[in-house]
C-alpha cells in the first residue's frame, strides 16, 4: 500500500571528510536544535526530518524505506539528492562503505 504522505522533505548533513577535518578553518555554521530544524548562520530552516552529520545510513534508510518499498510495488516515488559538488549526495545515496550492515541489502 502506498504511504499516506505525498511529499516529505528531508535534509542530510554529511560528516566532514578527512581533508575538511585537517583544515584549520573547518568551523561549522550550522546547529541542530531538534530532528526537524537546522539553523544556518542564525537562520532557522524546518524540514520533515533533519539528519545531522552523526546520523547513520541506517537512520536515513529507515526514513525512506516505505517509499522504496512502494516503488517496488509499482507506485511512483522519488528520492532526490540535491546539492553542490562535494555536499554529500553520493555519500547519502549509499556509498558510505564504513557502514557495511546496509551494503548487502
Amino acid at each position: 500500500m502506498a504511504t499516506s504522505c505525498n511529499i516529505r522533505v528531508m535534509c542530510r548533513f554529511r560528516p566532514l571528510n578527512e581533508r575538511e577535518k585537517a583544515l584549520k578553518e573547518n568551523q561549522t555554521c550550522v546547529s541542530f536544535p531538534d530532528e526537524t530544524q537546522v539553523i544556518v548562520s542564525g537562520q532557522p530552516f524546518t524540514f520533515d526530518r533533519v539528519f545531522t552529520p552523526e546520523s547513520t545510513q541506517k537512520e536515513v534508510f529507515e526514513s525512506v524505506k516505505d517509499t522504496i518499498h512502494d516503488v517496488l510495488l509499482g507506485y511512483n516515488g522519488t528520492l532526490l539528492a540535491y546539492g553542490q559538488t562535494g555536499s554529500g549526495k553520493t555519500f547519502t545515496m549509499g556509498s558510505a562503505a564504513a557502514e557495511s550492515d546496509y551494503e548487502n541489502r
